[in-house]
């Protein structure tokens, strides 16, 4: 788990864990309104979907945070189709991630993508605890993607200028 991923939980935690009163409303109902969707490129790399879901994990947890719940819809919207096609991207040559582990990838995607249901209804309803207890599971699923992540390495005193490995 990232620096900023243990941050984003801490400041969860400190704000409170108790529902939010608000009411439940299915999807194409009047009142379901989560806004505009959220505007992303879809990713072409495996390690650049794999830093769009940590980036949208942590604006959910800024989210729950300052308990704009019935928001987390459109970030975990993103997640969703990312997690749908990050099995793709890891079988990209380049991709870093092992013939054999593209299987397991793959899995936590499909599994990553089937938690958006759960999260917009907690969310939704306002329940912050059942949000935070979903955002916890999706954050254990992309453990499985962290451990493919190509790693890019800098001279620290620039000896060859910008260039990277």
């Amino acid at each position: 788990m990232t620096n900023w991923m243990r941050v984003s939980l801490v400041a969860v935690l400190v704000s409170g864990l108790a529902p939010l009163a608000r009411g439940q409303h299915k999807h194409g109902e009047p009142g379901h309104d989560h806004g505009k969707p959220v505007e992303f490129k879809m990713p072409t790399t495996y390690a650049d979907a794999v830093g769009e879901i940590e980036h949208r994990l942590h604006e959910i947890a800024a989210l729950m945070s300052s308990k704009q719940l019935a928001k987390v819809h459109a970030e975990a919207e993103v997640i969703q189709k990312v997690a749908k096609v990050i099995g793709q991207l890891a079988l990209k040559d380049g991709s870093g991630v092992p013939k054999e582990a593209v299987k397991d990838v793959n899995l936590a995607g499909k599994d990553l993508a089937a938690k958006f249901d759960a999260i917009d209804k907690a969310g939704d309803s306002g329940d912050l605890a059942g949000t935070k207890k979903v955002y916890d599971e999706m954050v254990k699923i992309t453990e499985t993607f962290q451990k493919y992540v190509p790693k890019v390495y800098q001279c620290p005193m620039k000896c060859e200028g910008e260039k990277t490995y």
